[in-house]
Formats: structure tokens, C-alpha cells, sequence
């Protein structure tokens, strides 16, 4: 996850993510100026690293859905706390969860 996140590409493709709500792959490669086969290759590696997510909306008034990408909560804290401290975060927030509710 980390190799991916710290690609220069990758990370720009996070950071648009995080100051928008969601973005389209056109929308990111007109905002970062990349072409959109090289942002596919980055945003299918964020996809299954668990850092974006790809969503389609069907009511777009049109045939064709509106496909766009999305931070996940993970990205969010990790673009927040870093990796390390925020996998700790992640970690922590769990326990807590499994502590309230295991009894």
C-alpha cells in the first residue's frame, strides 16, 4: 500500500480526491493533467490497494451511468495521519469497536 500511495501520480490523484467528493476519470485528467491511461493504471492500483473506490451513478439523465472514484476511509486517515500513524489510528478504532461491542 505504501509503494502505491507514495507514487507521485498516485498521491496527486489522492489529494484531488480529498478536495473534491468525487471525480470522474476525465475530471482527474483534466484537473492533473495526466492522460487517462496512465490515471487508469494508478486508480486501478489505488483500487486494490483499498485507497479509492469506484462508483457508478445510473441518474445521470443520460444512458451512459457516471462512473467516479471516491477516497476510502482509509486513504482519508492516511492522507491525514500518515501511513503508520494512521494504520495505528485504524487499529486502535477497531479494538475499541470490538471492545464495545464483544460484552
Amino acid at each position: 500500500m505504501y509503494s502505491v500511495a507514495a507514487s507521485e501520480p498516485a498521491f496527486k490523484i489522492l489529494t484531488a480526491l480529498s478536495e473534491e467528493d468525487r471525480l470522474s476519470e476525465s475530471e482527474l485528467s483534466k484537473m492533473l493533467d495526466r492522460e487517462g491511461n496512465e490515471l487508469h493504471y494508478y486508480l486501478r492500483k489505488l483500487k486494490r490497494s483499498a485507497l479509492v473506490r469506484n462508483r457508478r451513478d445510473p441518474n445521470t439523465g443520460t444512458e451512459e451511468p457516471y462512473s467516479y472514484y471516491t477516497l476510502t476511509d482509509l486513504s482519508e486517515i492516511v492522507l491525514e495521519y500518515g501511513l503508520k500513524e494512521g494504520i495505528e489510528k485504524l487499529a486502535k478504532e477497531e479494538a475499541d469497536i470490538s471492545d464495545t461491542y464483544s460484552g
